[in-house]
C-alpha cells in the first residue's frame, strides 16, 4: 500500500489551496482573476511568487501542433471509484476526490487528488480550441505535480459522468458526487492516445515542471451542460502561452 503524505511545495500548496477556498477568503494580496487588474497579463504582479507567469519558459497552455519526439512508454492509470466532494472555489467547479486512483509516470506515482474545468478550453489541439477543458491534478509523494487533460466538446447522450456532475453556482458552494462515487476512467476518452510534455499550471504561481498527458481524442458531452458550466465559470482560461520549442512526445 502507499501513503502519500506530499511535500508542501509552491506548486502543491498553490493547487491544493484551490481545493476549497472560495476567493473572498483568500489573500487580498494574492487575489487573482481571468480579467481585469487582476487577470492573467498581471498575475505575475500580483505576489512575487507568481514570476513564472511571466519569466517562465515551459508556460501552459500552448498550440499542441503534434509530437516532435520518439514515441514513449505510456502511463498507467490505475483508477478506482472513490468518494468526494464537488466545489465551486471561485475559479471553477473542482471535484475533489478520496485516496485511491493513482497514475504511474515512469515508475513514480502520483495520487489524484482533485479535477476541474476551464471554459473555453485552455490547451489548442493541432490548431483548434474546444469549448471546454478538463484538469485531472495528480500529486506525488515529494509534491510533484502530473495532470491529464481532456478535452469536452458538445454532441454527446447526456451518459457521460460530467453531464450528471452538480455545478453549485456561488463561490464557496459545495454539493455531493452523484451516486457517492466516481471512478475517474469513466471520464476519460475510449481511445487514450496522447502528447506527454512538461509545462505548468495554467494557474498562480504558474509553477513548472509539471508532467502533462494531453490526451487526443475528446469526450463529448451535451450543449446543455457545457452551457451549464459556463454559465457558473464564465472564461476561465489562461491565453495560450509560447510553446518555446517544447518536446513532445506521442503515447498510445
Amino acid at each position: 500500500m502507499i501513503c502519500f503524505r506530499p511535500a508542501i511545495t509552491v506548486a502543491a500548496a498553490g493547487l491544493l489551496a484551490l481545493a476549497a477556498l472560495p476567493v473572498a477568503a483568500k489573500d487580498k494580496g494574492a487575489h487573482w482573476g481571468y480579467k481585469g487588474a487582476h487577470g492573467p497579463d498581471n498575475w505575475a504582479k500580483l505576489h512575487p511568487k507568481n514570476k513564472l507567469c511571466a519569466t517562465g519558459k515551459r508556460q501552459s497552455p500552448f498550440k499542441i501542433a503534434g509530437a516532435n519526439q520518439s514515441p514513449d512508454k505510456a502511463g498507467q492509470m490505475r483508477y478506482t471509484a472513490t468518494g468526494g466532494m464537488v466545489v465551486n472555489n471561485g475559479h471553477t467547479i473542482q471535484v475533489n476526490l478520496e485516496k485511491g486512483s493513482v497514475l504511474m509516470v515512469d515508475g513514480k506515482a502520483y495520487r489524484l487528488a482533485q479535477f476541474h474545468f476551464h471554459t473555453p478550453s485552455e490547451h489548442h489541439l493541432f490548431g483548434k480550441g474546444f469549448p471546454m477543458e478538463m484538469h485531472l491534478v495528480h500529486v506525488s509523494e515529494d509534491g510533484k505535480l502530473a495532470v491529464v487533460g481532456v478535452m469536452v466538446r458538445a454532441g454527446g447522450n447526456g451518459k457521460h459522468p460530467i453531464d450528471s456532475l452538480p455545478t453549485p453556482a456561488k463561490a464557496g458552494g459545495k454539493a455531493a458526487l452523484p451516486g457517492g462515487k466516481l471512478n475517474p476512467e469513466s471520464l476519460l476518452p475510449a481511445h487514450r492516445s496522447h502528447f506527454r510534455f512538461e509545462g505548468s499550471l495554467t494557474t498562480p504561481p504558474c509553477s513548472e515542471g509539471v508532467a502533462w498527458h494531453m490526451m487526443i481524442t475528446p469526450v463529448r458531452v451535451t450543449t446543455a451542460t457545457i452551457k451549464r458550466f459556463q454559465a457558473v465559470m464564465g472564461r476561465n482560461n489562461r491565453p495560450l502561452q509560447a510553446g518555446n520549442s517544447r518536446k513532445i512526445s506521442h503515447r498510445r
